[in-house]
């Protein structure tokens, strides 16, 4: 499938063994197309689904942990969603910077393909990684004890990234 290579790079989704349930997955994940400038996702928002971005690039930026970064094909956020059997709000703000080409996955469908897929196991063992505070993935450098956000890689100058922002009352970029 076309987006396999994007969806490969979500840790729980990367191995051999994922590549029948990727493609379900790419299959019913909702294709939204966001243009330059427009809001993808707001930080405090409640959260139902995971987005998936399969090509463009946006400003992922956040008040509450102030950090900003430039994320690109690739990146995905709000896991959360599919992975917590709470109800889950969005952490950060996400604009598109050009057009951007997003997969939606919702957690009715994801779910819905899990038990299609006989993975009640493996969401298990997802929830319990979560619990146990593993992180199911860094985007920056895929590895699963830290978030982008604490990424040593990324941490310093989305911090910077940041501080050299400014804002406008609503909380949108000035």
């Amino acid at each position: 499938h076309l987006y396999d290579p994007v969806l490969a790079r979500f840790p729980p989704f990367s191995g051999p063994e994922m590549l029948e349930f990727r493609f379900n997955l790419a299959n019913i994940a909702e294709m939204r197309v966001y243009n330059a400038g427009v809001r993808i996702l707001r930080e405090g928002d409640e959260a139902e689904s995971m987005l998936i971005f399969a090509a463009g690039k946006a400003k992922l930026y956040s008040q509450q942990f102030q950090f900003a970064w430039d994320i690109e094909q690739g990146w995905w956020l709000g896991k959360a969603v599919l992975f917590v059997d709470s109800h889950s709000q969005r952490v950060a703000t996400c604009i598109a910077l050009v057009s951007c080409v997003v997969l939606s996955l919702s957690k009715q469908a994801f779910t819905h393909e899990v038990k299609r897929f006989h993975h009640q196991g493996w969401l298990n063992e997802q929830k319990r990684l979560w619990k146990e505070n593993h992180t199911l993935g860094c985007q920056g450098c895929l590895e699963t004890d830290h978030t982008f956000k604490d990424c040593p890689g990324i941490k310093e100058e989305a911090e910077r990234n940041y501080s050299s922002m400014e804002f406008n009352a609503d909380g949108s970029i000035a």
